[in-house]
């Protein structure tokens, strides 16, 4: 909080500083490990799982089956889903990592 009124008051230390920054950097990697390993590993498991069952729908439409558990229409657009799903967040995980080199930049400026 003191570092903070100091930063906005242009009275602040070069420790205060230091912390501020110190902070900041390891706010913005805590943030993206967690989308690593949490979001990311549960999105990549989905995908699978969508495109196991698309693999299912497709092998009971081969078989012929008349009463299918899967509707091959409704797999395939679940796993198309699932990979845009897969997608955005790996697009949002790249926009992290971006960002975090270059505020490292810019705190390396101060």
């Amino acid at each position: 909080d003191s570092c903070l009124r100091q930063f906005f008051s242009n009275n602040i230390s070069d420790q205060a500083l230091q912390r501020i920054v110190k902070i900041t950097e390891s706010g913005v990697a805590t943030i993206e490990s967690k989308l690593r390993s949490s979001v990311l590993t549960c999105v990549h498991a989905i995908f699978y799982a969508a495109s196991e069952m698309y693999g299912l729908a497709k092998a009971s439409v081969a078989w012929n089956d008349s009463m299918p558990l899967i509707h091959h229409e409704k797999a395939l657009e679940l796993q198309r889903s699932a990979g845009a799903l897969c997608f955005i967040t790996e697009q949002c995980l790249l926009e992290i990592v971006v960002f975090r080199y270059r505020l490292k930049d810019l705190l390396r400026w101060f």
